[in-house]
């Protein structure tokens, strides 16, 4: 007497577990992708948005990007500036975390006052004045007088805005649903899994 097995269901099973990193990645790239868009609309609007009438978020907006990667049947990603081809963003760091900004040639930092663009050094017939209540201030010479440039200041307290933990704290839902046991699962038997390079 002989059993015959049929292992073909099995094996099928198999291999589609064997796609399990393929789903992972793709899902990932779902969600980076709804945090980059998330994190741009914060940086332009309520997180950091308008600062003293203009905008400098512009250029941090346009370079959040992610990639992931696969090695060795792992996926690792990465979501923020500075991931090619888009470039890094010195001031990205500052406003997630906060922290202080001191000059690092000069001996002043200058705060513009609102409607004031450009440099100090860009300005002519300009001096430094001293305020009763001991603050400095660059001012222009006018035909009606003086007008307030730039105020001078030592260092300067940055708060943290969160612009990027934030916006993954906001897409925690659907990275939740997404990598849900049952979820994955299902992605799996259906076939989600199909190679992505």
């Amino acid at each position: 007497m002989r059993w015959i097995v049929d292992t073909s269901k099995a094996d099928l099973r198999t291999y589609r577990w064997l796609l399990l990193p393929n789903v992972v990645r793709r899902r990932f790239n779902a969600y980076a992708a709804a945090v980059v868009l998330r994190a741009q609309r914060n940086v332009a609007g309520s997180i950091l948005g308008f600062y003293r009438g203009r905008r400098p978020t512009r250029q941090l907006a346009r370079n959040i990007s992610f990639r992931s990667w696969m090695a060795a049947d792992k996926v690792y990603g990465e979501i923020g500036t500075g991931i090619p081809p888009k470039h890094e963003i010195k001031y990205a760091a500052i406003h997630e975390f906060g922290g202080t900004i001191r000059p690092r040639t000069a001996k002043f930092l200058t705060i513009p006052f609102p409607g004031v663009q450009g440099q100090a050094r860009n300005y002519g017939d300009t001096e430094v004045v001293k305020t009763m209540s001991g603050k400095l201030l660059i001012i222009q010479k006018t035909g009606r007088g003086f007008a307030p440039l730039f105020l001078l200041v030592k260092e300067v307290r940055m708060p943290a805005r969160r612009w990027l933990s934030r916006s993954m704290d906001e897409e925690s839902m659907m990275l939740r649903r997404i990598f849900d046991p049952p979820e994955l699962q299902r992605a799996i038997e259906f076939g989600e899994g199909g190679r992505e390079d």
